[in-house]
């Protein structure tokens, strides 16, 4: 599904010119589009409509920055980690008050 002129795979965000073209020119909001992962690289996706050709999705600026040029197993351990810190207690330290001499 695309949302905004971005396309959402993997927790990852992606787009082109000729998406956000696409996208912009329906008043109905709702675009579906196939999507496929490129080899071993995460920073594309091959994208195809339901008609026309198929076209090329880069990943957006924010996510290349965040991820990256890692493989998709790579991107899986990245997910994985984050869910075990955050699946961590949190500590809570209290402070004491200063002690007045």
């Amino acid at each position: 599904m695309v949302h905004r002129g971005l396309v959402y795979f993997k927790g990852m965000r992606y787009t082109s010119i000729e998406l956000h073209a696409l996208w912009g020119g329906l008043t109905n909001g709702g675009l579906m589009v196939l999507v496929k992962p490129v080899a071993e690289s995460s920073s594309y996706l091959i994208w195809k409509p339901d008609e026309g050709p198929a076209g090329l999705l880069t990943l957006t600026g924010e996510d290349a920055c965040r991820f990256g040029d890692l493989s998709w197993n790579e991107i899986d351990m990245v997910f994985k980690r984050e869910l075990a810190i955050a699946s961590q207690p949190k500590l809570v330290r209290r402070i004491s008050a200063p002690t007045r001499k």
